[in-house]
């Protein structure tokens, strides 16, 4: 009989094929898409391991829904330390406050065990943690997740064990296949993870949907993508608990708060004076009249730290725009007309700076003829894109940095993220 891996449709010129962007990132892409799509604030990690999703889920990344709580649960003490690490806040988190609080809890317990602490979430995500479960544990999965805690939206995903047809060395269909993990009491084909799921989001009430990422441009379409991902909605969430049965016996490992801004939303007086403050340096300081008025988009306003933590939300900002007549917000709220004109100098100099003799060092290599809108720019930059990027630089792994052959040691991607055809890769 022919192995199925005698039948992949990968190119054959292609030596090595990979995954792009890499598997662990597009998972946790699709992750924080769902979360915005539903508004999430609040969010339980299954199985959370070292923190990789928890760490990746603190940096504010939407207004519309800000994440002030998290949870963390796993059964490995190690792993949990190395999560509490991971998750404290940075030395940047006290020099950029957010504009929201957030709490961090990190628990030692199981998943088939319900603590009271973590009713009333949003949300709860279980990354490659299923495969890992004895059946006993796994067969009280769902009465745990949709019937006692019972968030608005529910996100599993696990290997597909389909597409192990692109990795030889897996034998797959064969008498001597093997699992992507040592560890993985099975891997589900998506026929079986979809059984699996329906059952209990009917019991439950309980929509659901399927999607999965992963995919190869030569790869058959008919084997579905690397990692398959179910996401549940609950149908009635203002209904109580299926279950009570509450054992109580997590251990909380770590209890973490972060430092915020925590003054009060500005007033409409005191929010426009820090709008008008950065609004001119998004204007050229020499415009024609078919320039004006000049267009500024909302969201480089929002960009700036300072006006997100006066302002709270993106609604008042507009709100505050609309309130003055020298502003035109259009249609979407995407843009604002600005028809004041504004004289100040664009530059950071320090207006004493001038009465000085001498300037520090740091003064003397500074480029007093820069604009500050680079400094805004640059703001944000640093304190949001870069910081983020910062916090994935060494848990980029997932459940994948359990799996047996590393395939580049000094990259942190996973070796299912990399298809080496050549067949020496063992």
């Amino acid at each position: 009989m022919q192995s199925p891996c005698d039948s992949q449709t990968i190119h054959p010129d292609d030596a090595e094929i990979f995954f792009d962007p890499p598997l662990w990132r597009q998972r946790r892409a699709l992750i924080t898409d769902i979360l915005k799509k539903h508004k999430i604030t609040s969010v339980i990690d299954f199985g959370c391991g070292e923190g990789n999703i928890l760490s990746f889920l603190i940096p504010v990344t939407d207004d519309e829904a800000v994440i002030t709580r998290l949870v963390g649960v796993d059964v490995s003490h190690d792993a949990l330390k190395l999560a509490a690490m991971q998750c404290r806040p940075w030395e940047q988190d006290y020099k950029k406050l957010r504009e929201a609080p957030l709490s961090i809890d990190i628990y030692q317990g199981s998943v088939d065990r319900a603590d009271s602490r973590l009713l009333g979430f949003d949300a709860l995500v279980c990354t490659e943690v299923v495969e890992h479960l004895h059946t006993p544990v796994l067969s009280k999965f769902h009465e745990v997740v949709l019937g006692t805690y019972r968030p608005r939206v529910v996100v599993v995903t696990t290997p597909n064990a389909e597409f192990n047809i692109y990795f030889p060395q897996l034998k797959y269909g064969t008498p001597e296949s093997v699992m992507r993990n040592d560890d993985h009491k099975f891997e589900w084909t998506r026929a079986e993870f979809e059984e699996w799921c329906r059952a209990s989001a009917a019991e439950y009430n309980y929509s659901l949907s399927f999607t999965g990422v992963g995919s190869l441009k030569h790869a058959d379409p008919n084997v579905g993508r690397c990692t398959q991902v179910a996401v549940f909605t609950n149908l009635n969430p203002e209904s109580p608990p299926r279950h009570n049965s509450f054992t109580d016996e997590y251990e909380l490992v770590e209890h973490i708060n972060f430092p915020y801004y925590d003054a009060p939303r500005a007033s409409s007086e005191a929010a426009l004076e820090r709008v008008h403050y950065y609004m001119k340096y998004f204007i050229p300081e020499e415009r024609t009249e078919n320039e004006r008025p000049h267009v500024v988009e909302i969201q480089d306003l929002w960009n700036v730290l300072e006006i997100r933590q006066v302002c709270k939300t993106r609604e008042w900002l507009l709100e505050v725009l609309a309130g003055c007549e020298e502003f035109e917000v259009e249609e979407k709220n995407m843009r604002v007309k600005v028809w004041r004109e504004y004289d100040d100098q664009r530059s950071v100099a320090n207006d004493e700076s001038n009465e000085e003799q001498e300037m520090d060092e740091e003064d003397e290599e500074k480029d007093w003829d820069q604009p500050v809108e680079a400094e805004v720019e640059r703001d944000w930059e640093e304190g949001h894109d870069v910081w983020m990027s910062e916090r994935q630089t060494w848990v980029d792994m997932d459940d994948d940095s359990l799996w047996t052959v590393p395939w580049k040691e000094e990259e942190p991607d996973d070796e299912w993220g990399r298809l080496t055809m050549s067949g020496d890769v063992w």
